[in-house]
């Protein structure tokens, strides 16, 4: 086609409106421009950021993101999903327990990247924080101060911690031999304090059910047995904050509390709270 007919239609096509079809294109380049994201929640912070950063990173070089939120369920059909839509490659923050699942996508030659944390036993392609270091410099912080019986707090309703807050346990053990692990089902101790308080108000946020969590897995505890917590989020450490002060126990000159991520609202904690801040654009990028 000679330049002066390309100009032609190029000034008609602009006349009458007309948008080239990204997916009909991508179909007969066998590349569609997508990129499926899959996390396992967008209320906080946290992915909201990393988010931010895939997408200006995928702008720079004319990708889009195609988003699915797993809630910790289902996580698999989204994938499958999502390269059903001929995305062409995945980014996933996996709660997966095993490799097997992905192991399969990648014989497959389907690309991958993982976010935040690895899927136990699998060799992938993984942006994240270096939780191990982060969880020795809190664990460093503390000694430094003078505390000596220091626990690790994580809330979930798995058996065990997730990767990346089973590797801050990890990095702090590193540094606390005799550190204790309090792992709690979350939603297991939200359900008994409100089984136990029938007339307390129901949990509205999540700062609220952490708050629930804490109570319901905490004060079966006759006093409190350590003098430092180590909380997997800052959710659960500023909780655990009001937790103690609610108890008469003084913070920090009886228990000092330190979280993880250095989420904004952290600024405005009494006391202030000493946490890892991860480079949540960063990681997106």
């Amino acid at each position: 086609m000679g330049e002066d007919t390309r100009r032609r239609v190029l000034d008609i096509a602009e006349e009458a409106g007309y948008r080239p079809n990204r997916l009909a294109r991508g179909l007969r380049r066998a590349r569609t421009g997508l990129i499926g994201v899959v996390v396992p929640g967008i209320e906080g912070q946290f992915y909201a950021r990393v988010l931010e950063g895939i997408e200006k990173a995928l702008q720079d070089v004319d990708h889009r993101v195609l988003l699915t939120v797993s809630r910790g369920e289902q996580e698999h059909e989204l994938v499958e999903s999502l390269l059903d839509m001929q995305v062409d490659g995945l980014i996933v923050a996996s709660e997966d327990d095993g490799p097997e699942f992905y192991e399969t996508l990648l014989a497959r030659g389907v690309p991958l990247v993982f976010i935040d944390r690895e899927v136990p036993g699998l060799h992938a392609d993984l942006v994240a924080t270096d939780h191990f270091a982060g969880g020795a410099l809190l664990g460093e912080h503390l000694r430094e101060r003078g505390f000596r019986k220091p626990a690790f707090l994580s809330m979930t309703d798995r058996p065990r911690p997730i990767g990346c807050i089973e590797d801050r346990w990890c990095g702090f053990r590193s540094v606390y031999r005799n550190a204790s692990l309090l792992h709690h089902p979350f939603m297991g101790s939200v359900k008994r304090y409100l089984r136990e308080r029938p007339d307390a108000p129901k949990p509205e946020t999540f700062s609220e059910l952490c708050l629930a969590a804490l109570r319901g897995a905490l004060e079966p505890f006759q006093g409190f047995p350590f003098d430092a917590v180590f909380a997997q989020y800052d959710h659960f450490a500023l909780a655990m904050i009001h937790f103690l002060r609610s108890h008469g126990i003084r913070v920090p000159e009886e228990v000092g509390v330190v979280g993880f991520d250095d989420h904004d609202f952290t600024e405005y904690a009494e006391p202030s709270l000493t946490t890892i801040r991860q480079p949540l654009l960063e990681i997106g990028l």
